[in-house]
């Protein structure tokens, strides 16, 4: 089954789309939560490690590291240019 670009994943490769290949966190990003994990079922993102300069015990490094897979910065590519209405 292809995945389904709705809003909420629309929205959220918008907010990350400045961030490339980098790993980024939720925090820094602005997407949280129920976002991440949608793009994380349909293969566009995944949890990676933190980085070994992040700051041990940090709120923001438990866990909590994301980046784009090349299926997500191939919708980015062909992203449309407004948001879809679900």
């Amino acid at each position: 089954m292809k995945p389904r670009l709705n809003a909420t994943r629309w929205q959220a490769l918008k907010d990350i789309e400045q961030y490339g290949q980098e790993v980024f966190t939720s925090i820094r990003s602005g997407v949280h939560g129920a976002a991440l994990y949608s793009l994380e079922l349909v293969g566009w993102a995944e949890r990676v490690d933190a980085p070994d300069d992040s700051p041990f015990f940090t709120v923001e490094t438990v866990g909590n590291h994301w980046r784009l897979t090349d299926e997500g910065k191939a919708v980015l590519k062909i992203l449309p240019p407004t948001k879809p209405r679900n």
